[in-house]
């Protein structure tokens, strides 16, 4: 079970130091223990299939509860730094953060590493990212909002059928991408509809496509000009954080299995635990008081990872308090880091018991259908239980998906 080394008291709006501090210490940590994992990974290799799984992202959800691409990068990462010894060295002593060893080692080569490393020193992952990919498209993950619509009821369910549809063809879970599909799928209906000469409009729309990329390219460069040229007021000095020392890891897939997820378990309770740092930073704008850009700019520069990532743990943690048996599962390993935050978003006080016994005893995939369905039944058949579902509500789902996906309820209506 993870604890903080020491208590941050509530500080005022000019003292985010301490909270700075102990983000960073924390983060240092997290990017060695996931180091730790990526290289577990690596050594199991394909061995996966053994345990019954038939690809990386399948075990990842159900052993490290994370999803394919965070699994992939991980292993990715280990694999590479086998070959850069100094590379290596200066992620485990906190020298460099895990964004900065990512893009550097895509880079490295036994050769060059010590004089790469020394070109990076001192620079941001902005920086370096410019001058080893100059071409490279420049990251956009503080354009990222939430928008919230109030509808029908009936184009509710169209939107969630439709949901469905996208995930049957995927095979998986198709998150919030479907709708930028769908959006754009009936941009170009609603151009048929209103021009139906659809050759004589066509110079006239690239066009304004290609002003609108050339001014989010504009943009995203001038952003990343401030950014460059920001001097945040923090401490750089290296610092390793804490996590499992280097040894030689089990050979036995079932070994190596279980190390995996131990390692999970733990970094999991220390996701949460920075989750609620980091949930009293950004109330502060701490950020803003360091003088960083934004949110996106000192999760990559400061924590070494995304906005979105560091935006997942805060929102675990506040999703989390006061669920009390929710917070104790995931500090014990009973359950990992996704399947809380799918607990988290459905569980009450009065639920929450139920839901992690149905956690602990479920797939991932299994799980999250249970939560999509309860959720669909709250939020549109005007459902008030937010328990798990019963064996017959999800033979309703599961009657309703077929419905669906054959077409049946398209033609009843």
């Amino acid at each position: 079970m993870w604890r903080s080394s020491s208590e941050v008291s509530p500080p005022g709006v000019g003292d985010v130091g301490p909270l700075d501090e102990e983000l960073y210490r924390l983060a240092r940590g997290a990017g060695r223990l996931r180091l730790r994992i990526g290289q577990a990974l690596h050594r199991l290799d394909r061995d996966y299939r053994e345990l019954g799984f038939s690809t990386l992202g399948a075990y990842s959800l159900e052993r490290c509860s994370r999803g394919a691409r965070w699994a992939a990068e991980s292993r990715a990462l280990a694999r590479r730094l086998e070959s850069l010894p100094q590379l290596s060295a200066a992620l485990e002593t906190g020298s460099i953060g895990w964004s900065m060893a990512e893009l550097l080692a895509r880079h490295a080569t036994p050769q060059a590493e010590a004089a790469l490393l020394h070109v990076a020193r001192g620079k941001t992952v902005q920086a370096m990212r410019l001058a080893l990919s100059p071409n490279e498209e420049l990251d956009d993950d503080d354009s990222a909002r939430t928008l919230s619509l109030t509808m029908p009821v009936e184009e509710a369910w169209a939107l969630e059928a439709t949901r469905m549809m996208v995930e049957h063809i995927d095979g998986k879970s198709a998150g919030e991408h479907w709708l930028g599909s769908l959006l754009a799928e009936g941009y170009i209906s609603l151009l048929e509809l209103l021009h139906p000469r659809k050759d004589d409009f066509s110079e006239q729309i690239e066009a304004q496509d290609t002003a609108w990329r050339a001014e989010m390219k504009r943009v995203r460069h001038l952003h990343a000009d401030a950014e460059l040229q920001s001097r945040p007021a923090v401490a750089t000095a290296p610092n390793a954080g804490e996590a499992p020392d280097v040894d030689d890891l089990p050979t036995g897939v079932e070994a190596l299995d279980a190390r995996i997820r131990h390692y999970s378990a733990e970094l999991a309770s220390r996701d949460l635990f920075f989750g609620r740092v980091a949930q009293r930073f950004l109330a502060l704008r701490g950020w803003q008081a360091l003088g960083f850009v934004s949110e996106a700019h000192y999760a990559r520069e400061r924590l070494g990872m995304s906005r979105a990532s560091l935006r997942s743990r805060v929102s675990l943690a506040r999703r989390s308090r006061g669920l009390d048996h929710v917070v104790d599962a995931l500090q014990r390993g009973r359950i990992g880091f996704e399947a809380a935050q799918l607990v988290a978003r459905i569980a009450g006080v009065d639920t929450e018991s139920a839901w992690v016994e149905r956690a602990a005893h479920r797939t991932f995939k299994h799980l999250r259908e249970e939560v999509q369905a309860v959720e669909v039944a709250t939020r549109l058949a005007g459902e008030t239980d937010r328990s798990p579902p019963s064996e017959e509500h999800i033979e309703q789902m599961q009657a309703l998906e077929r419905s669906i996906l054959s077409g049946e309820l398209l033609r009843g209506v």
